[in-house]
């Protein structure tokens, strides 16, 4: 720095560089070239660090695309789930009891709560025991939606059992409505005249699918279906699907319990419903004389299933907390779309007036309930 400051003050100066002037200059670039080479340039304020490490590189991918990812995981878990259901119910061969995979799939959901539980803190024994043996009033709670969940997907079973995929998922879309219902009786939520035009829509949607299950009923029994009795059960079980979820709502804010503790009193009371429902309607062919045996009917297929409908519902709490309710809504529309082509191709399934005109409304209804309601601004400054 010397020598350039002198530099500096004479430029009318000219000097040959001696051997020891090289040798010096040398040895500064040299000295700064190495620490270019070693050091890190310091990283300005506002300017986003670019991680090295193959886990650094994943979790900035995750922070960038973390909406997309979620709308990609919900279009193929709900999809891949009725699918995969679906050709489960009608492929040859011993046909399984759905009752004994409900109650696996909430027992999954019930030791992957205690599993996280336990990651999150090793010291969670505690907090289990009491919320699942000391607290026997909040029990009693989060018992409703517990069975309710539990009926609930025994119905969704029977529904994609008697019906075609697609209608079955255009129809299910009618728990938006019965949510708002319960919504508006439960929580005194208010809807605008925008969301009520849109629950209308949906409501004339299902109603035009099902002319169009009406005008295929013949096909669908020849094929050893229930058109009737699979409608029915998708009607009961958006009802008990609206009436629990928003129920478990009504709980989550009116107690300060973690998430993850109510999804493990839901699986826990879930399964001890499901086991019960197995008892109840499947005694005596699982257990009786001759029985079948509580497995009858399985294979990896079926282990496939109860896996995807246990663990959809994390991707869903997923959903809910990085995306939001129009990043839903195109989730929805995308899978509905996506099931139709994969049901044209593997089962044979056929496009109608009807159901095109049904599933146009249905998917309009979803896409404008579900869009923000505009802020209201109230208090205006003084002009």
């Amino acid at each position: 720095m010397e020598e350039v400051t002198e530099h500096r003050q004479n430029p009318t100066v000219s000097q040959a560089p001696t051997q020891e002037n090289q040798t010096h200059t040398d040895s500064r670039y040299s000295h700064t070239s190495t620490q270019r080479l070693t050091q890190v340039p310091k990283q300005t304020e506002g300017e986003k660090k670019i991680p090295c490490s193959p886990m650094g590189r994943w979790a900035d991918l995750w922070e960038r695309n973390v909406k997309f990812i979620c709308l990609l995981l919900m279009v193929l878990q709900t999809t891949s789930l009725v699918i995969l259901l679906r050709y489960s119910r009608t492929q040859e061969g011993d046909r399984y009891f759905s009752s004994t995979t409900v109650a696996v799939g909430e027992l999954i959901k019930s030791v992957t709560c205690v599993i996280v539980l336990f990651w999150q803190d090793t010291d969670a024994g505690h907090s289990i025991y009491k919320h699942l043996v000391q607290d026997k009033m909040d029990l009693l709670k989060v018992s409703v939606p517990s069975i309710l969940y539990a009926v609930q997907n025994n119905l969704l079973f029977y529904a994609l059992s008697n019906l075609s995929v697609p209608h079955y998922q255009v129809m299910y879309q009618l728990k938006v409505f019965t949510t708002a219902l319960f919504s508006v009786a439960l929580l005194a939520k208010k809807l605008t005249l925008v969301k009520w035009f849109a629950l209308i829509l949906l409501f004339l949607g299902v109603c035009v699918i099902q002319l169009d299950l009406n005008a295929n009923s013949s096909s669908s029994e020849k094929e050893g279906g229930d058109s009737l009795g699979g409608s029915v059960a998708v009607l009961a079980a958006t009802i008990t699907s609206g009436f629990a979820g928003v129920y478990f709502e009504k709980i989550l804010k009116q107690t300060p319990v973690s998430l993850w503790i109510r999804n493990l009193q839901l699986g826990v009371l879930g399964m001890i419903s499901s086991f019960t429902i197995v008892f109840a309607s499947d005694r005596e062919e699982l257990f009786g004389p001759g029985g079948k045996g509580f497995f009858f009917g399985w294979n990896w297929l079926v282990v496939v299933v109860v896996f995807n409908q246990a663990l959809g519902g994390f991707l869903v709490a997923l959903v809910v907390k990085y995306a939001d309710n129009i990043l839903k809504g195109f989730a929805v529309s995308f899978s509905i779309i996506l099931s139709s082509i994969l049901s044209i191709l593997f089962f044979d399934f056929s496009v109608s007036l009807y159901f095109l005109l049904g599933t146009a409304l249905v998917l309009m209804s979803v896409y404008v309930y579900q869009r923000p309601t505009p802020a209201v601004i109230t208090n205006l400054p003084p002009v």
